[in-house]
């Protein structure tokens, strides 16, 4: 009886404690979200560990996205070769690029770039993915992995990408693909990369001209960080509009110091103002005047993210020579309950002023649940 009496007293303990936890981690889903009961697991799963990332940060282990990196590589099941489709990884310049060969090839292919802030994800989180385009078309996938911030900032991630991609053109001969049947691809921070890449192709007078380029969700500018889609989706799933800044300030500084600062657009400086504005045809919204010192951030570091938000190859949106480029053409899907909403269409329309063919596609979904095939 008395053993029994403790078994109850650690039950009634331990089903206290899974209450709190519970409560702490969940987490209303909007309206719009069909799958509220797989989501809300999911979203709480990550925020439990979402929480030990950030002791691992309080304590000075490493940043919370090295934690997150741990917890996809521990999740995420290894692609599974099947009777038409083979995966490899193949060497080409600095990435281990995961490679989806089809049956029969046509002879096109996809150069994939995947998202994450910059900071997290791998090329094997869309397996499944290019399992079912390289069965349904044909095209051989190369899934580019690149290198992660904060140990890596940029421009280690667009540098590996483009190498990437000047590697898999200049190999298409001898790997049995039309180089005139390339396509490249990105979601979210890949879908800038995608951005950018496309553009440094054309602005190199490189002889590698892609099929077209898809971006998906992209990220387009990091200058304007509270656009309508920001201030109107800013407890969206997946990915909400308070991310934002912490990934630029990984990416762009190297550490999440000066993501508070980005936040209250303490970056944007007259220059950057004028940048964005000319770009956009927009006006930029009043920022909050917080001087870099104040907010405990070098002047070093304020001037490097400063002067890195109106670079083309993080926001592509504002390349002044963009409509000089003969760009390729452009597919652009956008979530409608995405922060990144307006991202995808101010790209859209500057595109499109350009004189690219470019068309977009508007899904009624929030960010990550779009893919490139549809919808899920």
């Amino acid at each position: 009886q008395n053993i029994s009496s403790k078994m109850q007293i650690a039950l009634l303990i331990c089903g206290v404690l899974f209450a709190l936890l519970a409560y702490s981690v969940y987490e209303p889903m909007p309206d719009y979200v069909l799958d509220r009961g797989f989501l809300t697991l999911g979203h709480s799963v990550w925020r439990i560990f979402d929480a030990v990332g950030d002791l691992t940060e309080y304590f000075c282990i490493c940043e919370s996205e090295v934690v997150r990196r741990q917890v996809f590589s521990l999740i995420l099941p290894p692609p599974k070769n099947t009777s038409r489709v083979l995966f490899t990884y193949e060497q080409f310049a600095d990435s281990r690029t995961l490679v989806a060969r089809p049956l029969k090839p046509s002879g096109a292919a996809l150069i994939y770039i995947h998202g994450g802030g910059w900071a997290v994800g791998s090329p094997e989180m869309f397996s499944e993915t290019y399992e079912e385009l390289a069965d349904k078309t044909g095209i051989t996938v190369f899934a580019v992995r690149y290198r992660l911030a904060p140990e890596q900032p940029f421009p280690a991630a667009f540098d590996d990408c483009l190498s990437a991609t000047l590697a898999i053109f200049d190999a298409a001969k001898s790997l049995g693909l039309d180089a005139g049947r390339i396509a490249i691809a990105g979601d979210s921070a890949g879908g800038q990369l995608t951005a950018s890449i496309v553009q440094q192709l054309r602005r190199s007078g490189s002889p590698h001209r892609p099929k077209l380029h898809l971006m998906v969700y992209p990220v387009t500018q990091v200058v304007n960080l509270r656009t309508g889609s920001m201030l109107q989706h800013t407890n969206a799933p997946i990915l909400k509009a308070e991310h934002m800044p912490r990934y630029v300030s990984l990416y762009l500084a190297g550490s999440a110091v000066a993501a508070r600062w980005i936040a209250e657009n303490g970056h944007v400086t007259p220059a950057v103002r004028a940048a964005y504005e000319t770009a956009t045809g927009q006006t930029l919204p009043a920022a909050a005047a917080v001087e870099a010192a104040s907010a405990g951030i070098r002047d070093s570091v304020a001037s490097r993210v400063a002067s890195l938000a109106t670079d083309w190859r993080v926001s592509p949106l504002l390349a002044t020579d963009l409509d000089q480029l003969d760009l390729p053409p452009a597919h652009i899907l956008a979530c409608q309950f995405d922060p990144l909403f307006d991202d995808a269409i101010m790209y859209a329309n500057r595109l499109q002023r350009a004189g690219v063919r470019t068309r977009l596609i508007k899904y009624r979904t929030y960010h990550g649940r779009c893919r490139f095939l549809g919808t899920d």
